[in-house]
């Protein structure tokens, strides 16, 4: 920047810094389909879950999300029902995820024929 001499410098824009999402990759090792959810705590119901995420068998899915405070959890259905219904999995457990970060979640279960892979 070059600036004029007794006319000062032109004030620069300062921009804030970006902060980069936090990373979730979803991991299916099984044959079913599943269902996640991620759902932010502030101002959020428990029971709040209006957007399931769909996770076919043996995908491998990533979503960013911005940092802060999730309730995630998980379903497997076959055959248009749900196994083993599970309301931990449900209702979902709290996770925080921090920006910059790369979470893996391996979803598996007994129930699978080819088992799960490690």
């Amino acid at each position: 920047m070059v600036c004029a001499w007794l006319t000062g410098c032109p004030e620069r824009e300062s921009s804030a810094p970006v902060e980069a999402p936090a990373v979730m990759v979803v991991e299916n090792h099984t044959t079913f389909t599943w269902r996640v959810f991620f759902v932010p705590t502030k101002g959020k119901a428990a029971n709040d879950v209006t957007d399931w995420q769909t996770v076919a068998p043996r995908e491998v899915k990533k979503w960013e999300l911005p940092a802060g405070l999730y309730r995630v959890g998980r379903e497997a259905l076959a055959d248009a029902a749900t196994l083993a219904p599970d309301a931990t999995a449900r209702e979902g457990i709290e996770l925080k995820l921090e920006a910059g970060r790369i979470y893996t979640w391996p979803l598996g279960t007994l129930f699978s024929s080819d088992g799960v892979e490690p």
